[in-house]
């Protein structure tokens, strides 16, 4: 369903909104697979993989979007850590790191990009 939404609306959308979308979606799929089942967390690589073959929206956008859900998880470690919190504040967030960096992964094998920061 979400490939046919995006599918129809990209086209008639700027490049400014195609990137928010994109930035909120993958942060949405990401965040509600990382403690799901395999089958699960292989359909939203599908979808991933989807917007990052899109003509509208590509690898580099998609990669991009994960790289600051990255920075962002990885910030939030950061206070937590200035804080002084609990161990456990920080193990809850170790997962969704590892999905994130996995789908960055999977992106850099399907597509050969090479990301300069």
């Amino acid at each position: 369903m979400l490939r046919a939404v995006v599918g129809a609306l990209v086209p008639h959308m700027s490049t400014l909104d195609v990137h928010l979308m994109l930035g909120s979606f993958i942060g949405v799929i990401v965040s509600n697979t990382v403690s799901g089942n395999i089958r699960t967390q292989m359909a939203s690589d599908k979808v991933i993989i989807f917007f990052a073959k899109h003509g509208n929206i590509g690898p580099f956008v998609v990669a991009k979007d994960i790289l600051k859900n990255i920075e962002k998880s990885i910030k939030a470690v950061q206070v937590i850590l200035k804080k002084e919190e609990q161990l456990a504040c920080i193990q809850d967030k170790k997962p969704t790191i590892l999905r994130f960096l996995s789908i960055l992964q999977l992106l850099l094998q399907h597509f050969s990009i090479v990301l300069c920061y």
